[in-house]
């Protein structure tokens, strides 16, 4: 058990994030999948560009939840492009 005393080795302070549009060298999934996540507390769109395909998880559970996000693109060597506007899905609202 933790106790509420000892502190966490590490605290990280955020600051307002602006959307934006990211072009990556290579297709990961994992780094498509942080800037999307981020982009759920950004102002604005953010949009994700890959190189090729790759995974789509994040995506489909964003839209699932009921996110604005749109792809376009795909195929296994064609450019993807990922478009995330805001939306208030953390504070449990839903994308209208």
């Amino acid at each position: 058990r933790l106790s509420a005393v000892i502190p966490a080795p590490i605290s990280i302070d955020g600051n307002k994030l602006k959307g934006c549009v990211i072009g990556t060298p290579v297709a990961s999934a994992q780094v498509k999948s942080a800037i999307l996540l981020a982009g759920l507390k950004a102002s604005g769109t953010t949009s994700v560009i890959e190189p090729a395909s790759s995974r789509d998880h994040t995506e489909r559970m964003l839209k699932a939840f009921g996110a604005d996000i749109s792809i376009r693109g795909g195929g296994r060597h064609a450019c993807r492009y990922c478009c995330l506007a805001l939306c208030f899905l953390l504070e449990g609202g839903r994308c209208s």
